[in-house]
């Protein structure tokens, strides 16, 4: 008996592997404007550092860098480029 369940989890962990790696190839990287890498996250959801913005806000181009406050804040990592130390444009 514990045989047959290891054997039903070790196919359903092998099938969320395979799951994974799908969804991942549908939702490749977005490098925006300013040379940040967002990474996809679920659904529309990209995520770079701290911050999860939607796809179509990546690509929008109208949004700037995170603001001064934000960039102080200690509960951020933020990378150079975010910190504006990077090659922003």
């Amino acid at each position: 008996m514990n045989n047959v369940v290891s054997a039903k989890i070790n196919e359903w962990q092998r099938m969320r592997a395979e799951l994974k790696a799908l969804e991942r190839a549908e939702h490749p990287d977005i490098i925006d404007h300013h040379g940040r890498t967002w990474s996809w996250k679920s659904r529309d959801l990209y995520v770079h550092d701290s911050m999860a913005w939607p796809k179509s806000v990546i690509e929008d181009g109208r949004h700037g860098l995170p603001s001064p406050e934000l960039a102080d804040n200690p509960n951020y990592r933020l990378c150079d480029i975010c910190l504006n130390k990077g090659q922003a444009s």
